[in-house]
């Protein structure tokens, strides 16, 4: 009977090296897991740090747009509005309120005032000449 155990020992001996080997092999993946894991972790945080400089530096890119397109707007519409000179100049011409308002898209008041102190212009201008 004696080398029926020695079999099941050696067996046992064999089956007992197999799952040191086996767990061995375990934790040694474990490890390699473990540090890839830290690995993720760091590149993450590197990530969203990152991600959060980008999102910053986009939202002042927008802020920036954002008043570029305002400047652009006022832009536009003083090329779109007729100057005070023009409209003075019409006005020595012998343009009315109306004219004004028609041609030039002035509000009422603003016309009246124009042609107002084109008047009062040319009425110093005729003092001057006649006192010189």
């Amino acid at each position: 009977m004696v080398p029926t155990q020695n079999l099941w020992l050696m067996a046992l001996s064999v089956v007992a090296f197999c799952l040191v080997v086996w767990v061995m092999k375990l934790s040694r993946q474990l490890k390699q897991v473990h540090q890839r894991m830290q690995r993720f972790t760091l590149d993450n945080g590197a990530l969203a740090r990152g991600s959060v400089g980008v999102g910053k530096r986009l939202h002042d890119t927008c802020d920036e747009l954002q008043g570029l397109k305002q400047k652009c707007r006022v832009l536009e519409n003083r090329e779109q509005q007729p100057s005070y000179d023009q409209a003075c100049h019409l006005v020595e011409l012998g343009a009315t309120v109306e004219d004004l308002m028609t041609h030039c898209g002035f509000p009422r008041s603003e016309a009246e005032l124009l042609v107002s102190l084109s008047r009062k212009k040319r009425i110093h201008a005729t003092d001057i000449r006649s006192i010189s």
